[in-house]
C-alpha cells in the first residue's frame, strides 16, 4: 500500500493566498472600475431574491472593495467593543472619554457607509452576495521554476503572465471566465480538500488499526479513496492547472454585487425595470 506517497502529497503546504490588505482608518475613495448596475439582474437563492446592484470590473477595485468592507467592518466592530466597555465605566471621566471615541468613530462609520452605499450600492445594514465572474489562477513557482520560466518565455508580462509579490513569484495558469465556472472551481477545490483531510485521517487511523482482516480491508478501501483522490487531481491539472500539492494565489479581475432584498423591494424594483424599458421602447430613434 502507498501510504507513504500519498501522505507525501498530504503533507505538501496548500494555500489560496488573497492578496494582503493593508489597515485604513476609512475606507478609501473607489476607483473608476464600478459600474452601479442600471439593469434588473437577480439571483434566487434557498427562497431569496437578491439584486444586482454593481460590477468590479478590474483586479484593483475589487482588492479596493474588500479593503473599504474590512474597514468599516471592523469600525462597527470597535464601536460594538466600545459601547460593552462604556457599560463597565467606573467614573464620569471614563465615561465621558469614551462617549467622545463612540461619537468619533460613529462619524466615521457612517461617512464610510454613505460612501460605500453611493459607490457600491453597498450599506452594513443589509446582506450581500459577492459573485466572482473572472478569476486569474496563479501557480507560486519555485527560484528553479521562475528562472527557467524567465530563460525560456522572453516575451512574458508582469501582472498578465506572472506577478511578483515580494520574495514570492506565481505564473498565471488559468482564467477562469465566467459566473459558473467560478463557481464550479471552488466547489472542486473545495471538494479535492475534503478528499485530501478525509485521506489524512484515514491514514492516521490506520496507523493505530492492529493487524488483521479488518485492517486489510480498511487499508484496500484507503487505496480505492487515494485512487479516486489522485485521478481527481489529475483532472483539476488539466482543466484548470490547479493540483493540490502546489500554492496558488487567485486574484478576482470582475465580479457581481448583490444585495437581499424582501418581496415588496423586488417587485418594486421589477416594476421600475419596466417602466424603463417602456421609456426607452417609446423615445423616438434620433
Amino acid at each position: 500500500m502507498k501510504i507513504k506517497n500519498i501522505l507525501s502529497v498530504l503533507a505538501t503546504a496548500f494555500a489560496f493566498s488573497a492578496v494582503a490588505y493593508a489597515e485604513e482608518a476609512a475606507p478609501a475613495n473607489p476607483s473608476n472600475d464600478v459600474a452601479v448596475e442600471k439593469k434588473l439582474d437577480y439571483i434566487e437563492q434557498n427562497g431569496l431574491k437578491f439584486l444586482h446592484v454593481s460590477t468590479l470590473s478590474t483586479v484593483e477595485a475589487n482588492q479596493e472593495f474588500v479593503r473599504n468592507v474590512q474597514v468599516i467592518s471592523q469600525l462597527r466592530q470597535t464601536l460594538i467593543k466600545l459601547n460593552e466597555h462604556r457599560k463597565m465605566a467606573f467614573t464620569e471621566e471614563e465615561r465621558k472619554a469614551t462617549d467622545d471615541k463612540i461619537k468619533e468613530l460613529t462619524e466615521e462609520l457612517n461617512k464610510g457607509d454613505q460612501t460605500m452605499a453611493k459607490s457600491y450600492g453597498y450599506s452594513l445594514s443589509r446582506d450581500y452576495i459577492h459573485v466572482p465572474v473572472v478569476t486569474y489562477v496563479y501557480l507560486k513557482l519555485t527560484e528553479d521554476e521562475y528562472t527557467k520560466m524567465k530563460e525560456a518565455e522572453k516575451e512574458l508580462k508582469v501582472g498578465e503572465d506572472f506577478l511578483v509579490k515580494g520574495d514570492d513569484k506565481f505564473r498565471r495558469v488559468s482564467v477562469i471566465s465566467n459566473e459558473q465556472g467560478n463557481l464550479e472551481f471552488r466547489t472542486n477545490v473545495q471538494k479535492m480538500q475534503a478528499m485530501r483531510n478525509h485521506l489524512r485521517q484515514a491514514a492516521e487511523a490506520l496507523k493505530k488499526m492492529p493487524e488483521g482482516e479488518e485492517k486489510q480491508k480498511a487499508e484496500a478501501q484507503f487505496s480505492e479513496n487515494e485512487k479516486k483522490f489522485l485521478e481527481a487531481n489529475e483532472q483539476m491539472v488539466k482543466v484548470y492547472g490547479y493540483s493540490i500539492a502546489r500554492d496558488y494565489l487567485m486574484e478576482i479581475a470582475v465580479s457581481k454585487l448583490y444585495t437581499k432584498v424582501t418581496e415588496e423591494e423586488f417587485l418594486r424594483a421589477e416594476a421600475q425595470k419596466e417602466l424603463e424599458d417602456e421609456t426607452l421602447t417609446s423615445e423616438p430613434a434620433k
